[in-house]
């Protein structure tokens, strides 16, 4: 995620609008290109189905906004809220 998110973004003076969440979310696109490439490819099975899921979360995120449909938007805002504090709870 990190990579596709530097990837489609050429304004590189966009990390100064995000309070330094923008660099710590994307600080693991400054990888290991060689050894990430081959553990991509060795479980490739399981992160084509995470990555699905990822794109199907994201065009719902999508539909929500572009069609102003805030009810929804906010209560799949709330689960995933609700989804991350647990894995603060879990650990």
């Amino acid at each position: 995620m990190a990579a596709a998110l530097i990837d489609c973004e050429a304004d590189t003076a966009i990390a100064r609008f995000g309070g330094g969440s923008f660099e710590d979310f994307t600080r693991i696109a400054m990888l290991n290109a060689p050894l990430w490439a081959e553990l991509f490819t060795a479980n490739r099975q399981a992160l084509l189905e995470r990555i699905d899921q990822f794109e199907a979360s994201l065009d719902a995120l999508k539909t929500f906004i572009q069609d102003e449909r805030m009810a929804e938007l906010e209560q799949m805002l709330l689960r995933v809220r609700d989804r991350r504090s647990a894995l603060e709870a879990s650990a």
